[in-house]
């Protein structure tokens, strides 16, 4: 479970924008964010409570203003114990659960004695940066650090019937490539040499043009796969 947490009045823009990167690759059920899974009539400690326990790894945006940002009185938002970001950090911390700070437009990470004391721990986590600039290789470094932190993308799975379809589909495919083939090479070698094929030998010829045609859309599948794999 990935639990995106945030402060509104910070990083709310790019909590939503990150969420939206993180559904297309890990799916909508492994991400938490509250404004989207806390539904209504639920307490919220209890939701978050509930939520920050066992493998969960905490994405922490951290914005220019998320440790001297302050409220209508004049108070840092961060002293208030309970603010609902200080209260999941300091949730996540207490509980050791994996925390990755996420410095988002070009924010620096504060300097212990900027931070509450529950909090000073964060300023010892290697953090990554999440930037307008560099949006689609920046959220591939949280991809790749969530992954090592144990999170798995889905597997996707083809409906039997859908299966079923290509399966029929593909071995249509390569019998019709082979016949052809096949064609072609009874009728080069007539016009061309004079040979004719025994029914045995055409036989043989089309199950040979048939094995190499397999391989070849085979080798060529894996291919593509491999392409796909190294593109994202």
């Amino acid at each position: 479970m990935i639990f995106i947490s945030y402060r509104r009045s910070d990083t709310e823009m790019a909590a939503g924008r990150l969420r939206e990167a993180l559904m297309q690759h890990f799916g909508a059920k492994q991400i938490f964010r509250d404004r989207d899974n806390i539904k209504p009539g639920e307490l919220w400690r209890d939701v978050v409570r509930d939520m920050l326990t066992g493998s969960t790894v905490v994405l922490a945006l951290i914005g220019s203003r998320w440790a001297t940002e302050t409220d209508a009185a004049g108070q840092r938002i961060l002293e208030s114990e309970a603010g609902a970001n200080r209260v999941e950090l300091e949730l996540a911390l207490s509980r050791r659960l994996r925390i990755i700070p996420v410095l988002v437009g070009g924010a620096a990470m504060p300097i212990p004695r900027d931070l509450p004391e529950p909090l000073r721990a964060l300023t010892n986590i290697n953090a990554l940066q999440l930037r307008d600039s560099d949006w689609n290789s920046d959220v591939g470094e949280v991809i790749a650090a969530l992954e090592h932190a144990g999170v798995t993308a889905p597997r996707r799975v083809i409906p039997l019937g859908g299966q079923l379809l290509t399966t029929v589909v593909s071995l249509v495919t390569v019998l019709v490539a082979s016949l052809l083939l096949s064609t072609l090479v009874l009728v080069a070698t007539a016009l061309l040499f004079g040979w004719t094929f025994t029914p045995p030998e055409t036989l043989l010829l089309v199950v040979i043009v048939f094995g190499i045609t397999i391989f070849a859309f085979r080798l060529r599948a894996a291919w593509s796969a491999k392409n796909r794999d190294a593109e994202t």
